[in-house]
């Protein structure tokens, strides 16, 4: 499907979701742009091979010899953290996969609400951004398994690729809780753009004739009946309305992964601050001076890191755009 055909929600999760069934994140089905919950054997199959793999690693790593201890120390933080977080998140997308379908179901009611008053609704460039987000990533753990081919052996290769894939799982899951915001957030950005807009709309009124469903209840769509005229009203109680679903669907995004970013910080915490150490002991020892080296220890800070600052930064920045107005 090209990027100029996304017609709806379903349109822009599309590529991260078949990354995310492939790597065992969405158990669920996707037919006819309906989400339906489902387990099947071959995901336990799946979650224990991943646990098995990264308990095989750990064994590998206890069985070498280090020439450095706090390398291993960093070595093993990594591992037996991201045992931890792969864990989490694999058997976490299992049990949530019904909150996840909710939580894709009300960003399609919304849209439609959002719909009715005339908002428009831009697919396009929330599909790209999906698409060149998951292309950048994937690059990028591409280009630390290329640089660590040039540094270790074969059997040092063979688990850090493991450690790459099993990094990059937790990673995947981090977009979709990342993807879920900024798609809340473009949403209250829209109804803020509306909201001021409100008090200019005077003469546009008088011109627009365009039918309005209110998304209110029953109860209220006798008080307030379709017109064929939008008033400021009529809008503002749509808009109440749909400020109300999107604090609730905030509040259910948080319940679904609030677990998984919990150990996914405070993992990411400890792994900076090895690996920190292990470049203040690297930059001292010059058998270990080697550029290969420094660019793949700057790539382990630059990600862990970064998705700290991520969650951050977005989560603070979607809270102060459903702050502007007191409708939650």
């Amino acid at each position: 499907m090209k990027l100029h055909e996304a017609e709806d929600i379903y349109d822009v999760i599309l590529p991260i979701y078949i990354l995310s069934k492939i790597l065992g994140l969405a158990p669920f089905t996707i037919a006819k742009k309906i989400l339906k919950p489902h387990f099947n054997p071959l995901t336990l199959v799946h979650i224990l091979l991943v646990i098995g793999g990264m308990c095989y690693n750990a064994y590998l790593v206890e069985t070498l010899e280090q020439q450095q201890k706090m390398v291993a120390l960093a070595l093993k933080c990594e591992l037996y953290l991201g045992t931890l977080m792969t864990f989490t998140v694999l058997t976490l997308a299992i049990i949530n996969q019904k909150l996840l379908i909710e939580c894709v179901e009300k960003i399609d009611e919304i849209d439609m609400n959002m719909k009715n008053i005339n908002i428009k609704i831009n697919y396009k460039n929330s599909r790209r951004f999906v698409s060149v987000q998951i292309i950048f990533i994937t690059c990028v753990f591409l280009l630390k398994v290329v640089l660590q081919f040039f540094m270790h052996s074969a059997a040092r290769l063979s688990m850090y690729t493991a450690f790459n894939v099993f990094d990059y799982i937790n990673t995947i899951m981090l977009f979709q809780y990342v993807d879920l915001l900024l798609l809340i957030r473009q949403r209250f950005i829209w109804m803020n753009r509306r909201l001021r807009q409100l008090n200019n709309y005077t003469d546009y009124f008088e011109k627009l004739t365009i039918p309005l469903t209110p998304i209110v209840s029953d109860t209220d769509t006798k008080k307030y009946p379709i017109r064929t005229k939008l008033d400021s009203e009529l809008i503002l109680n749509n808009l109440a309305a749909i400020y109300v679903k999107l604090c609730q669907l905030s509040r259910l995004v948080n319940r679904t992964y609030g677990i998984q970013i919990l150990v996914t910080v405070g993992s990411r915490f400890v792994m900076i601050t090895t690996q920190l150490i292990n470049t203040y002991n690297i930059i001292g020892d010059p058998r270990f001076d080697s550029p290969i080296r420094y660019t793949l220890t700057f790539i382990y800070l630059f990600l862990h890191s970064s998705k700290i600052f991520m969650i951050a930064s977005l989560s603070e920045n979607t809270a102060a755009k459903v702050g502007c107005y007191n409708f939650c």
